[in-house]
């Protein structure tokens, strides 16, 4: 679901961090001129650390929507995973194999659910509460 590092990167990142630069300084005592900076790389580790929680929490709902809008746009291989079937529906999208793929398509449609979802797991202040076919406060999309 996360686009760009894994999740196991950025769990070997979040580790090397804590490891390397927090408890050092955390058995040093450290002095409140440089706990600046560690303090807003801990407050980058804590959301990178609840943005694995949520992938985790949400991951396997998420993937199963997205398979579902997938297969009703005739992209379904149960061998193969949701990533795969993405890149199969953007391949066909280059190519123009997919009919109308606009505003009110249900490749328009897929688009935009697969981004709130992700949003939702990777940003706790996104707002899934405005109505998703009008968009933030009714206005343009």
């Amino acid at each position: 679901m996360i686009i760009g590092p894994t999740s196991e990167e950025l769990l070997d990142a979040l580790a090397t961090f804590l490891s390397r630069d927090v408890v050092p300084r955390l058995r040093a005592g450290g002095d409140s001129a440089s706990d600046a900076g560690l303090a807003f790389r801990t407050l980058i580790a804590a959301n990178v650390a609840a943005t694995l929680a949520a992938e985790q929490r949400l991951g396997s709902a998420i993937d199963a929507a997205q398979r579902s809008r997938l297969g009703a746009l005739g992209f379904r291989d149960g061998a193969r995973g949701t990533e795969s079937l993405e890149g199969d529906l953007v391949a066909a999208l280059r190519r123009g194999d997919v009919g109308e793929a606009g505003p009110g398509s249900l490749v328009w449609a897929h688009a935009r659910a697969s981004l709130v979802e992700m949003l939702s797991a990777v940003n706790p202040r996104f707002d899934v509460a405005w109505n998703r076919d009008a968009g933030p406060a009714g206005g343009a999309q």
